[in-house]
């Protein structure tokens, strides 16, 4: 008998995953808490996926599939929380999977504190090895009202010391590796806008949701692990109008109206940081830039007013060094020396 009212609905966006898939699923199959719901939505999937799909619903009747027609992972998400029954939520990337306990002890976490969000860390998976990735170092935790305000700003950009790991601005704005109170998402009226609006749909998501958040809490575990290597991955950005898409994240995020004292620099720090997804997606062969365009392109992210504003603000003493030459070229629009590092970066195979 399938469960009426499961305890967790597990949202998985799937589309042409057919090599993983079965991992991503296998790992929520064999969770040691039983009573969930995995709701495969299929977004127009060419591959195999669908069959993949459809094969483990007569394995397992807490499996439900749903094939839409395709319109991005935000629609997925939407459409799966629409369709989810459970008293909390967890999104999965299909590319990726989860250690057995994942979410018996989030679930543990959640009711012993009643939070509305319970986060955790992960794993960076690359064909060549695997590189544990954390968001704190402190024991399991209910997070303090302070470190609550801590996290909101974090979600919008970060500050200080902080910045010697820029690449690291958004590893906390995932959607998975949190499981989320279904009542609090709901009642928050929060949704994932499309990545062909904003560039990057998981961060304004987060940035929203703890603006409204109220208790947190921690595991200090690395139950996740996230595929680097996929080159369908969900999470990989489009090169196309990058520039435009964050400027409407930016714009967006402005309109939130959060109201830390620390707001201006954590924004303008976020639109700083930014500039090495953009260029390293100009950088990236699947652009189809040559060398005078992609020139061109790094040129005019470097010649928009809110650029030239937050380099200006930047500060450079707690940046690595590599990083500190990066955005000195980038803050005197050194465009092709800008283009070229990034290039040597991709080629260096940076874990970035």
């Amino acid at each position: 008998m399938k469960n009426i009212d499961p305890k967790v609905s597990v949202i998985v966006p799937v589309y042409n995953v057919e090599l993983y898939l079965s991992q991503c699923i296998d790992s929520l199959i064999n969770q040691t808490l039983s009573d969930i719901e995995i709701i495969l939505v299929d977004d127009g999937s060419t591959d195999k996926s669908k069959g993949i799909c459809d094969e483990y619903t007569s394995k397992d009747e807490r499996i439900k599939v749903f094939h839409i027609e395709n319109s991005g992972v935000s629609n997925a998400r939407n459409f799966g929380i629409s369709n989810s029954i459970g008293e909390y939520i967890m999104f999965l990337d299909s590319d990726d999977w989860i250690e057995p306990e994942t979410i018996e002890m989030a679930c543990n976490k959640a009711d012993e504190s009643d939070a509305n969000i319970v986060f955790w860390s992960w794993q960076k998976e690359y064909s060549s090895g695997t590189y544990k990735d954390f968001y704190l170092e402190n024991n399991s935790a209910f997070l303090s009202d302070n470190d609550i305000n801590k996290l909101r700003i974090r979600c919008i950009g970060f500050l200080d010391d902080e910045l010697n790991d820029p690449v690291k601005t958004d590893h906390f704005n995932t959607p998975w590796a949190k499981l989320y109170s279904r009542s609090f998402l709901v009642n928050s009226n929060v949704k994932f806008i499309e990545r062909k609006q904003v560039g990057m749909e998981d961060v304004l998501f987060n940035i929203e949701l703890f603006q409204k958040v109220e208790k947190v809490a921690y595991l200090p575990r690395y139950y996740n692990h996230y595929r680097i290597d996929n080159p369908n991955s969900l999470t990989k950005i489009d090169t196309i109008a990058l520039n435009d898409k964050f400027s409407n994240l930016f714009n967006a995020i402005d309109n939130i109206g959060c109201t830390h004292p620390n707001y201006r620099e954590a924004i303008n720090n976020r639109v700083a940081m930014s500039i090495i997804n953009i260029i390293l997606s100009i950088a990236s062969p699947k652009s189809g830039y040559g060398f005078k365009e992609s020139v061109y392109q790094t040129t005019k992210l470097l010649q928009t007013e809110r650029t030239k504003k937050a380099l200006k603000s930047l500060k450079f003493n707690t940046l690595p060094y590599h990083w500190k030459v990066f955005f000195f070229l980038c803050k005197y629009r050194f465009a092709s020396g800008v283009y070229l590092l990034a290039l040597a970066m991709r080629k260096l195979k940076r874990k970035i």
